[in-house]
């Protein structure tokens, strides 16, 4: 049975995709009643969406109840990147002991429809199916606990690395990393896909260290 999300739950993922794309950046207020005005919806289902999202700590709330984007320090980085990749390679290891190729083949076939959109210039594309490669990596597990803990640092990661400004630049190189681990997957060896994982993290923090500076 599929179930329908909740008004919140959908304002909370436009959010996460919005912030994928750059629309916020660090320190930003950001307003429930303006956000209630452009979703033509009642501010209710806005504040439950953004007390979601300041649990995920992609926000903070002042004493005031104001939501914010949180302001990154080089701490937090490490922690979430550290973190992410403990749990992607945990990914990795039960995608091996439940091998499925046609899981694999799938997830590689995200990875080109990214790049297929980089090529044409479509970054907000791109990015938007870089989060969905993400979220259906952990999906795919069959693993729900995982993907419950796995989101929230996914998140935490979004709202750091993409409030500090364009990241497109840095974007050209992730699908050769992801199509790296995917092919490190299909041919069984998981000891390659879980380095080539910790490489592509560490990358991406020393990439994301420059700019809180």
């Amino acid at each position: 049975m599929i179930l329908k999300k909740r008004l919140d739950e959908t304002i909370h993922d436009k959010f996460i995709e919005d912030l994928y794309t750059g629309r916020y950046h660090a320190g930003e207020r950001i307003d429930p009643a303006e956000m209630a005005m452009e979703c033509s919806i009642s501010r209710t289902p806005v504040v439950q969406a953004l007390k979601q999202l300041a649990n995920e700590k992609v926000l903070t709330v002042s004493n005031g109840g104001k939501f914010f984007m949180v302001i990154p320090d080089q701490k937090m980085l490490d922690d979430v990147c550290d973190v992410r990749c403990l749990l992607e390679q945990h990914a990795i290891s039960i995608h091996m002991r439940r091998y499925n190729r046609e899981a694999l083949i799938q997830l590689k076939e995200m990875v080109m429809e990214t790049q297929r959109k980089q090529n044409v210039g479509d970054m907000v594309g791109s990015t938007k199916n870089n989060l969905e490669f993400h979220k259906k990596f952990v999906e795919l597990t069959g693993n729900r606990c995982l993907l419950e803990t796995y989101l929230p640092i996914l998140y935490q990661y979004g709202g750091i690395k993409y409030s500090l400004g364009n990241q497109w630049e840095s974007h050209t190189f992730l699908e050769g990393w992801h199509l790296k681990i995917i092919d490190f997957l299909l041919d069984k060896d998981e000891e390659r896909a879980k380095k080539a994982t910790w490489e592509h993290i560490d990358m991406c923090r020393r990439d994301i260290s420059r700019r809180i500076g």
